[in-house]
């Protein structure tokens, strides 16, 4: 009996008291320390030594490297006033203004040329008797690009003076390039001189950064913009072909038709636009979203949507392709969404949204981008509501109804942003939930049409994802005619930048003969194999 009120004591050389200590003297050992890995120097010769191998297969083949001839064609040809900053045109070298405007179409003739035959489905072979990588493919055809000054819109100009305010300590959601006159602002556009910037508060902060790294020298900050382009596009390279994978479909395909489309080299990877690294997060987003990481995918939306805001639109399918990470069907296929979808996607919006304030708030710019949010449509470009809108603007104006005419476009503006708006709400409703990538890539391809601007870039927000669709023969054709038509667009405004309109005349002539040799190539394969070509993908 022990007395109450008195303590236990357990003697020394009890057989707990030895464990005790032996428990004690362990508690008191050091962890041994992880031994330090040797790199795999080895395997990454090996990886290395592969990496050469396909570069060196790729170059074999004459359609690889008749793009590659096309991409330092046209890097040559950019050496002309309509790219090169304003201050050196007028320079002994820039006399053989349309040589290099000639030389200029020849080389996207061949890159346009060399993506036809690389199409999924015709016989393009290395020597050994394989097809070509892709990737290795988009890295040729790339790096001659990332020599020449930034191509096909002076966007990245424009990137360069936003950054320079904000290093001058004033705010571009308030202020214009216009507001530091010299070299800064002398290579922007009028049009956007007064106009203050209309994108999120992450790309204003990396014009910012990039600035302030490069310092006093308009052109190399305007030159660096690639930088950021090229992250969006290397994401776009990463991502796409996994994301097929994963749902179901044939990553060449999707590669091919979204991420070497010659659209992607002339303005993401040429004209170095900020929706290239905005698609590139939306690609990382979806591609987290398959692999079922819902809380990074919605952070990567964030992301993409600090960057420009349509990227938003892409929460819904990120939300239901973490439930149900497969590809959309082929056919019609409607329903309301579901009680846990409708979880997911208030989910993944309140983290989304999250993270474009933090990103706001983190970088100082706050939300002023919403005072700008009609600048794109301050430019008459070939949106068709602008279009719409200026035809009876001319109309009514011939006709002397002064104040018809006043309305006129921005009615009819108005108008198509409403249509796409509902189209998109309905998508959201009724496709969302069955067909995930169907109502991304149609919404945003709606917004598109009915917004008050539209370039060739833009197109590229639902185009670099069109191969994650289940293949159609109609809209990859239109995918095919819209990309032969804006390569000939850029090309034909540059020329007539250049004052070379025979030029100009010139590229219509040639595109069209191009697609046309195209659609008689894909008809003799159909022939040939008595199947459409390439095959629809089954899943």
């Amino acid at each position: 009996m022990v007395a109450a009120g008195s303590s236990t004591t357990t003697r020394p050389d009890s057989p707990s008291g030895r464990r005790s200590r032996r428990a004690r003297r362990t508690s008191r050992r050091r962890l041994p320390k992880p031994k330090w890995k040797r790199p795999d120097w080895q395997g990454l010769r090996t990886r290395w030594s592969r990496g050469v191998d396909l570069v060196h297969g790729a170059l074999a083949t004459w359609p690889v490297a008749e793009g590659v001839l096309g991409s330092f064609l046209l890097a040559l040809g950019s050496l002309t006033p309509a790219f090169l900053p304003r201050a050196s045109q007028g320079g002994d070298l820039f006399r053989w203004t349309g040589v290099g405007t000639v030389l200029m179409l020849i080389g996207t003739s061949l890159i346009l040329h060399g993506w036809f035959r690389l199409r999924p489905g015709r016989h393009a072979t290395t020597p050994d008797g394989r097809r070509p990588r892709y990737l290795p493919v988009l890295a040729l055809w790339v790096a001659p690009l990332l020599t020449a000054p930034p191509m096909f819109s002076g966007d990245a100009y424009s990137y360069a003076a936003q950054g320079s305010l904000m290093n001058h300590g004033l705010d571009p959601y308030q202020l214009g390039p216009a507001a530091i006159p010299g070299p800064w602002a002398d290579q922007v556009d009028p049009m956007w001189l007064t106009t203050p910037a209309p994108y999120g508060p992450l790309s204003v902060a990396l014009q910012y950064l990039t600035v302030a790294v490069i310092g006093d020298n308009v052109y190399v900050a305007a030159w660096a913009m690639r930088v950021w382009a090229m992250i969006g596009v290397g994401l776009l390279a990463y991502c796409i072909p996994r994301i097929a994978n994963r749902l179901g479909l044939d990553p060449a395909r999707a590669m091919w038709i979204g991420v070497l489309n010659p659209i992607v080299l002339l303005h993401f990877v040429g004209g170095a636009h900020n929706d290239a690294l905005m698609m590139g997060f939306v690609a990382l987003g979806l591609l987290l979203a398959v692999r079922r990481q819902l809380f990074w995918a919605a952070i990567a939306i964030g992301l993409a949507t600090a960057m420009k805001q349509p990227a938003a639109l892409a929460a819904l399918p990120v939300a239901v392709l973490a439930l149900r990470p497969i590809g959309d069907e082929p056919g019609p296929a409607r329903g309301w969404p579901e009680p846990r979808q409708l979880v997911a996607f208030a989910w993944t919006i309140g983290l989304t949204v999250a993270t474009f304030i933090l990103v706001s708030t983190s970088t100082g710019t706050g939300f002023g981008w919403l005072r700008a949010v009609n600048v794109p449509g301050v430019a008459r470009t070939l949106s068709p509501t602008t279009m719409l809108g200026g035809g009876l603007e001319l109309l009514f104006g011939f006709l002397d109804l002064d104040r018809a005419a006043e309305l006129a476009l921005g009615t009819v503006r108005s108008i198509g942003l409403a249509i796409a708006g509902a189209i998109i709400v309905w998508l959201a409703l009724r496709v969302g939930s069955r067909k995930p990538m169907t109502f991304l890539v149609a919404g945003l391809f709606a917004f598109v049409l009915g917004g008050p601007s539209m370039h060739a870039w833009y197109l590229l927000w639902p185009g670099v994802l069109v191969g994650l669709l289940p293949y159609s023969e109609k809209v990859w054709r239109v995918a095919i005619w819209l990309t032969t038509f804006w390569v000939c667009y850029a090309v034909a405004d540059a020329a007539f930048r250049n004052q070379a309109p025979l030029v100009a005349w010139l590229a219509i002539a040639v595109s069209a003969w191009l697609l046309l040799s195209d659609e008689r190539q894909r008809l003799a394969d159909r022939v040939r194999t008595r199947v459409p070509e390439p095959e629809a993908v089954e899943h």
